[in-house]
């Protein structure tokens, strides 16, 4: 099937800018971008079905991953209204306008992808649960480290040493789940948790933070 994902990926982000949401609701975050977020999870996607052995409809996995945040263009209130929800309520407005495939399962993934608990459940479909992975996989190991980093100076943090504490804070404390389901999203988990446990122990010896020095 020949899809036109480049539209999608266009409609995506001009609904985001328009409604003024890519960048906007998010404290100390003004560098990060929700279309930038799609981007990275779409790819994670692409590079997830190539790796994983058994049938994929990639057509539903990346068309869920391309709209699957788009609802924060409505609502950044998640009480209020669910980007999920909201999610798929604009890609259903889409294909109203658009020859799109597979509508209710797209829908279906979009809707259900903040559920992470459904990522251990053996009735969820590869579809979703390698969206979910996609998910979970942006903004950790190495770009989260960054993400902290920047955040910490958004923050104005007066020392490294208040970077290193938000970073053990948030990166060390998001790497200790072991939520992944396939091989390739456990194999590439595993390695941010290496790389994060690795960067963080030798920050602390840089900081002369590490109990465990020789003296």
């Amino acid at each position: 099937m020949i899809t036109d994902y480049g539209n999608m990926l266009s409609f995506v982000k001009e609904t985001l800018c328009n409604s003024g949401k890519d960048k906007a609701g998010q404290k100390y975050q003004s560098f990060r971008s929700r279309f930038s977020h799609t981007e990275r999870v779409w790819s994670w996607c692409r590079r997830l079905s190539r790796e994983y052995s058994g049938s994929v409809n990639e057509y539903v996995l990346f068309v869920s991953a391309i709209f699957h945040d788009v609802g924060y263009a409505l609502s950044d209130d998640e009480a209020a209204l669910p980007h999920a929800k909201a999610s798929a309520q604009i890609f259903r407005d889409y294909c109203k306008t658009h020859d799109v495939s597979f509508v209710p399962i797209i829908s279906e993934n979009i809707s259900l992808h903040s559920d992470k608990s459904l990522l251990k459940r053996e009735d969820t479909p590869i579809e979703l649960i390698l969206l979910m992975e996609a998910d979970l996989l942006d903004e950790t190991g190495a770009l989260s480290i960054l993400f902290d980093c920047m955040t910490s100076g958004e923050r104005h943090a007066d020392s490294y040493e208040a970077a290193y504490e938000h970073i053990v804070m948030f990166s060390c404390r998001n790497m200790q789940a072991h939520p992944m389901v396939t091989p390739e999203a456990i194999r590439i988990w595993e390695e941010k948790q290496g790389l994060v446990k690795l960067f963080v122990h030798s920050l602390a010896i840089d900081l002369n933070m590490d109990e465990d020095r020789s003296p």
